[in-house]
């Protein structure tokens, strides 16, 4: 009996969304507009809660700016299901959590939370 026709698995759901947001924010880091846009629904749903002043990642994601000084660093990748949460800091003064909502390989919704330490 032959065993390489035995195939591998395809990787689970989550797993698949988990590489999809990694792709995003290496795209962002490089500044890449144009992978940037193929990961995301083009009537992607999002919210924000925090000051105006940590709107980063909206800048980013509109094309308001593509400022590559300013550099996200998440700290965690945690896939749940069709949601990918991703923890990270801004600088030394706010921490903040992203949620991304994923429908088949696509980000469809993005929520933002950000607690700042003044």
């Amino acid at each position: 009996m032959a065993t390489n026709d035995i195939k591998s698995p395809a990787p689970e759901p989550d797993i698949r969304n988990k590489v999809t947001v990694e792709e995003l924010y290496k795209a962002l880091t490089r500044g890449d507009t144009e992978t940037v846009a193929k990961l995301l629904a083009s009537d992607l749903e999002w919210w924000f809660h925090g000051p105006p002043r940590c709107q980063h990642m909206m800048r980013f994601l509109t094309g308001e700016s593509i400022d590559t000084e300013f550099k996200f660093e998440p700290r965690s990748f945690t896939a749940i299901d069709d949601r990918v949460i991703v923890e990270g800091w801004e600088g030394v003064q706010a921490y903040w959590v992203h949620v991304w909502t994923l429908k088949d390989g696509l980000i469809t919704q993005f929520a933002h939370f950000v607690e700042n330490r003044l």
